[in-house]
């Protein structure tokens, strides 16, 4: 009981988080929708969905982000789509003419994915179960009730993985969205050639993480800047740049680009020099 009393102290509206909660014990969260604007969400039995039900803002930052790089005819890909709010977001960006690539590797999620995009009719985005790393072959997936934070772990549910090298040869990218609780570097080494034509890659960083998965920052900052990328993060309204021995005890997001003008500009901030 006191762990569930701290749990409903950290929320912003608990009276609602409980609700939430209400709703996937009893089920009738199949019955429940969620309006975004341009697109909507079912509520699915999942921490992501549940949490974005408390509060819409939830990945408000992120929508942003993904909304002010993406333009009509462009392409994103989008590794660890989860249930594809930020997948949504990019179809709605760009448009018919352009595509969507969407990677979940988790089974049932990757299922509440494929609902959401067949709930508001989307033609421009293609779904693969996969996991993505540096390696064809069988791997094993977390499969936890925070169902945000599964990840490639020792004991889980066995999944493909694939090298995106093969998924995205020859795909000009625009925008590449990399969210796999610590498998970024082995993400970032697998798409060989693709990396070339990528514009920007927005992702996740965690010294933990990292840790996990055998590597540093460093490894990753020195993969990207040896193909020629910048690393920031956006501070407010400017965009600072960051170096290798950064160190990252809680989550955050970072950008890299070859183009800092080009990322300045489409997320109206400045360069901090």
């Amino acid at each position: 009981m006191i762990r569930y009393l701290h749990i409903l102290r950290g929320q912003k509206r608990p009276l609602r988080f409980l609700l939430s909660r209400l709703l996937r014990v009893t089920g009738l969260y199949r019955f429940v929708y969620m309006d975004f604007g341009g697109y909507r969400l079912k509520l699915h039995p999942s921490s992501l969905s549940l949490a974005l039900w408390v509060d819409k803002s939830d990945r408000g930052g992120d929508c942003l982000v993904v909304r002010s790089l993406l333009r009509t005819g462009d392409t994103y890909v989008d590794i660890g789509a989860n249930i594809g709010q930020l997948v949504m977001e990019g179809a709605v960006s760009v448009g018919d003419s352009g595509r969507v690539f969407a990677f979940e590797a988790h089974p049932r999620i990757a299922v509440y994915l494929r609902e959401n995009l067949d709930l508001n009719g989307v033609e421009n985005v293609r779904v693969a179960q996969v996991a993505c790393g540096d390696r064809f072959g069988w791997i094993s997936f977390s499969d936890e009730r925070s169902d945000d934070a599964n990840k490639i772990a020792g004991d889980g549910i066995p999944v493909p993985m694939v090298r995106l090298s093969s998924f995205l040869k020859n795909e000009k990218i625009d925008l590449l969205k990399i969210d796999v609780e610590g498998y970024e570097k082995y993400v970032l080494t697998g798409l060989g050639d693709a990396l070339t034509n990528t514009s920007v890659v927005y992702f996740e960083v965690m010294d933990a993480h990292f840790w996990g998965a055998g590597y540093s920052f460093h490894n990753i900052y020195s993969l990207l800047t040896d193909r020629g990328f910048e690393v920031f993060e956006m501070d407010g309204d400017r965009m600072r740049a960051f170096h290798q021995d950064e160190t990252f005890p809680v989550c955050r997001n970072l950008f890299a680009t070859r183009d800092s003008e080009f990322l300045c500009q489409r997320m109206g901030v400045s360069l901090e020099t």
